[in-house]
């Protein structure tokens, strides 16, 4: 739908002024549409408040649901953009995508979670290189679908507003032209070749291959006595809880492969469903992966088939208490090398790097090492980070206990490794290096650290999250 959208309806635009679009002037540009959205009515929050009890274990998306404040009258939202020559794309502040290269046109199925009812905004911060005037354009084409089977769209025209930088004043834009207009005469976005299986097997009325909560993509293969579905969770915010069903028959046992750690594991809970599906609970937190293997016996099993029982009590989600929180105030040391002030500095809380009042932090891009003295009665299993950006790795008493780069954020202690009161923990955070470019670019050149052929940040452009977030938690299985 929106790329139907972007190329039937949505224009090119840049700031006004200059009409020629071949002669518009270098630099950034902040582009601004402002739109709203219906409150869900009462039953629409009960409904949505269910459905979030029942498959997200997220606290805050169990919050929005109840005070109405999730569209959950809306069913999908998707976005595609172009812009000659650089776009970082915006939902409500949340940073949705970028792109290089007007050929590349971006496309977003997923950004209902950053939607909210009433005023929404959407922000897209367009480049325009060279030294001298060229061409210069963003098209955007923005779709929601509600659950009623209304769609709303909202495209690049005359109606959005243009600013040189955020905190200004937005002014009026101009038109240029439509989709295929030079000199970018971009062709329509090539149509699927191949239909996916999914769709296939409805159109003969077959049953799909997996079904379940979220926004899940996966792959199916067999091999030998076994079948394997490789999953992967595509939202960045929420966690999945729920049961998911599989198209396979004659199952003897169900295991989770990790990809992450290489741990195979049992999911005990499993059932044969009443369409012949089997249902596995499972749980999958925000971008994870993993592979669910199912493993056969002898036809015997068939006899369960319409069993809507689960085969155990027993759960599939490890549950982890909590030992300690460890308290504020961490020593974090930077590299001066790369920008960072000498010595340690004391975080009272753990601060988004970028907050951080020294202008080396904020722009810092490498490693910084976080350093605490912790003790605990009893000997944690796991530690757990609570949030990062963008990776880390933990070390205990000098031992290297992993990296990690994305949820659950947690590493496991091995046994002997955790000793009778102090113990030193080390937390080496790791970043992008975009917050580095973004200093850089303020600077003359003979001050600059990092080099590249092109630099597509601007001294104004926002910089990116960056840190460790926590809480960080001893815990134990």
């Amino acid at each position: 739908m929106a790329k139907d959208v972007i190329e039937n309806e949505a224009k090119w635009i840049w700031s006004a002024g200059e009409k020629d679009v071949m002669k518009q002037p270098n630099g950034s540009r902040w582009f601004r549409k402002t739109f709203r959205l219906e409150k869900p009515s009462k039953e629409d929050i009960k409904r949505d408040l269910m459905l979030a009890v029942s498959r997200f274990s997220d606290r805050d998306f169990h919050e929005r649901c109840y005070k109405g404040e999730f569209c959950c009258n809306v069913k999908s939202a998707s976005v595609v953009i172009a812009a000659d020559n650089a776009y970082r794309l915006y939902l409500n502040g949340k940073f949705v995508g970028e792109g290089i290269d007007f050929h590349d046109v971006g496309s977003y199925a997923n950004v209902i979670n950053l939607l909210k009812p009433g005023e929404n905004v959407i922000e897209v911060l367009a480049d325009n290189w060279d030294d001298s005037p060229n061409p210069a354009g963003l098209i955007v084409a923005f779709v929601i679908k509600y659950t009623d089977g209304r769609v709303v769209t909202f495209k690049t025209d005359a109606s959005w507003t243009c600013a040189t930088d955020k905190s200004k004043v937005f002014g009026p834009v101009q038109e240029f032209g439509a989709f295929n207009m030079g000199p970018w005469r971009l062709r329509s976005m090539q149509k699927e070749l191949y239909p996916s299986f999914s769709y296939v097997a409805s159109c003969v009325g077959m049953r799909p291959d997996h079904m379940g909560g979220g926004n899940v993509r996966y792959i199916h293969r067999r091999l030998d006595d076994k079948d394997i579905y490789f999953l992967s969770h595509r939202d960045d915010y929420l966690r999945i809880i729920g049961g998911a069903h599989f198209r396979v028959n004659g199952v003897k046992s169900v295991e989770w492969w990790d990809p992450l750690t290489g741990e195979r594991r049992e999911l005990p809970r499993w059932k044969y469903a009443h369409d012949g599906t089997v249902e596995v609970e499972l749980e999958l937190g925000p971008n994870e992966s993993g592979f669910v293997v199912f493993s056969h016996g002898s036809t015997g099993m068939f006899k369960s088939m319409f069993s809507s029982i689960f085969t155990t009590k027993k759960s599939n989600f490890r549950s982890y208490g909590v030992l300690a929180e460890l308290p504020d105030k961490w020593k974090v040391s930077f590299d001066p090398a790369w920008g960072g002030p000498e010595g340690e500095v004391e975080f009272k809380t753990l601060d988004d790097w970028t907050k951080r009042p020294e202008w080396g932090i904020q722009h810092y891009s490498g490693i910084a090492t976080y350093r605490k003295t912790v003790t605990s009665k009893e000997a944690p299993t796991h530690i757990s980070l609570g949030d990062v950006s963008n990776l880390a790795r933990v070390k205990l008493n000098g031992k290297d206990l992993g990296s990690v780069w994305c949820w659950p954020w947690r590493v496991a202690v091995p046994e002997g490794t955790w000793k009778d009161g102090e113990n030193l923990l080390e937390i080496e955070v790791a970043n992008l290096w975009a917050n580095r470019l973004i200093g850089d670019a303020s600077l003359p050149a003979e001050k600059r650290l990092t080099r590249t052929t092109v630099n597509p940040h601007k001294p104004n452009d926002p910089l990116r999250r960056s840190g460790l977030f926590g809480p960080v938690r001893l815990e134990k299985e």
